[in-house]
């Protein structure tokens, strides 16, 4: 009966090592217990969970020795407002990537951050944006003035083209 008890407990995260091959959590069980323990997570997916989320833990063939997180949850940043069918990826800060239940996704940072892209951008299809569109320049008149006199060095010595026609 004790090692069917002991497959499986709760616990608090304490401790995240993440140098290893495998993340390693140290985590609080029943009283006075602490563990260190693998945890599985899906392919694709990496997470550093914050201290104090909650671990299900399982100890296979009851052996304390031997414990897999499967699942790790922060009940303080879990979205709350998703629709049936909606996925969301989230952090503690407040951001989220949302699978819409239309099939749509939505980029939510969090309150005063921005969305940093990192690379190239390939976009294909419509872009519309509302808000203000800046850039590295500052702002899209700025790329509207900079493209607007901009002119080319010609093949006559000396010389260079008139700016672009028709003006952006």
């Amino acid at each position: 009966m004790r090692l069917v008890r002991d497959l499986v407990a709760r616990g608090l995260v304490k401790l995240v090592e993440q140098a290893l091959k495998t993340q390693r959590l140290q985590v609080t069980l029943l009283i006075g217990e602490t563990a260190y323990v693998e945890h599985a997570q899906p392919y694709g997916l990496e997470a550093n969970p914050p201290a104090d989320a909650q671990a299900l833990v399982l100890f296979v063939g009851g052996d304390r020795a031997h414990g897999l997180a499967v699942a790790v949850s922060d009940r303080a940043s879990r979205p709350k407002n998703l629709a049936p069918g909606e996925v969301c990826l989230y952090s503690k800060h407040g951001n989220q990537i949302v699978e819409k239940s239309d099939g749509s996704i939505e980029v939510i940072p969090a309150a005063g951050k921005k969305v940093h892209v990192v690379g190239d951008l390939d976009v294909t299809g419509n872009v519309t944006a509302s808000g203000n569109v800046t850039d590295a320049a500052g702002s899209m008149a700025a790329i509207r003035l900079t493209y607007n006199s901009h002119t080319h060095i010609s093949a006559a010595p000396g010389s260079s083209t008139a700016a672009p026609v028709p003006q952006m």
